[in-house]
């Protein structure tokens, strides 16, 4: 990770007292929000955002982390942009080398965990959907999943789509972008879930359609995928809810 240096940032008085002398390193990901890690005593996140911006992922935060699938919030400040920091979670994310290096183990432990978050009965809001606007689908996308959705033109789906959304079910506890990254093992074991701002309830098949999808994009395995459903449970597995999730997940 980069080193950043605090005197070149411009932040509130409030985060600069809380981040005080510890170092801070940059750690952005896909989200669309900045991150550093804060290295000092207490590790932790600290997620820079536009105005309002990080309200659901505060919201989100605090809910998991009283089911103890998330770590606890330390601040959450909305003023000239929003910023919300939260404590690390011990482990690795699930790209470590250590774990990608036993692909077939990996793509078990990937499956098993979500089969448990989705076994929990709790509440929560729904999740964020996205808009089927009239914009392509990504075709790129939507290749590294033809292997479990079959084949896909994009250009022509967004019919089939609209036309059986209505399939979809919102009765699980969904993670909302459940990839790799996004999961905390320590020695194999998970100890957490990071990025659960699109959390909340919905169709299981959202989260196997982007479990699959990176699994594809971090092994380029389709047999890493067919571990993962295994772990998971094709008990609950309906074709055609995940092809609907995969054309939903490869919106712009």
């Amino acid at each position: 990770m980069t080193a950043i240096d605090l005197s070149e940032l411009e932040l509130p008085e409030r985060i600069r007292s809380w981040i005080g002398d510890a170092p801070l390193f940059e750690s952005s990901g896909a989200s669309g929000a900045s991150t550093l890690f804060i290295d000092g005593k207490c590790k932790a996140y600290l997620k820079i955002a536009s105005y309002g911006a990080l309200r659901r992922a505060y919201e989100m935060q605090k809910l998991w982390h009283s089911l103890g699938l998330s770590s606890e919030v330390l601040l959450y400040a909305s003023l000239d942009r929003d910023y919300l920091i939260t404590a690390a979670i011990n482990g690795e994310s699930g790209i470590h080398p250590h774990y990608l290096a036993e692909p077939e183990r990996l793509s078990r432990v990937f499956g098993e965990a979500l089969r448990s978050l989705h076994e929990l009965r709790v509440g929560a809001p729904p999740m964020p959907m996205a808009e089927t606007t009239e914009s392509p689908l990504s075709q790129t996308h939507l290749e590294l999943l033809t292997p479990f959705i079959g084949n896909i033109n994009a250009e022509t789906a967004r019919h089939e789509l609209q036309a059986n959304l209505n399939l979809l079910q919102s009765d699980v506890l969904v993670h909302g972008d459940y990839c790799l990254p996004n999961i905390v093992l320590s020695d194999w074991h998970l100890t957490g879930y990071i990025d659960i701002a699109d959390s909340g309830m919905g169709d299981r098949h959202h989260d196997l359609v982007w479990g699959l999808w990176s699994l594809q994009y971090n092994l380029n395995d389709a047999r890493c995928g067919e571990l993962f459903l295994d772990a998971y449970g094709r008990d609950v597995v309906d074709p055609q809810r995940l092809r609907l999730c995969g054309l939903l997940s490869a919106l712009p």
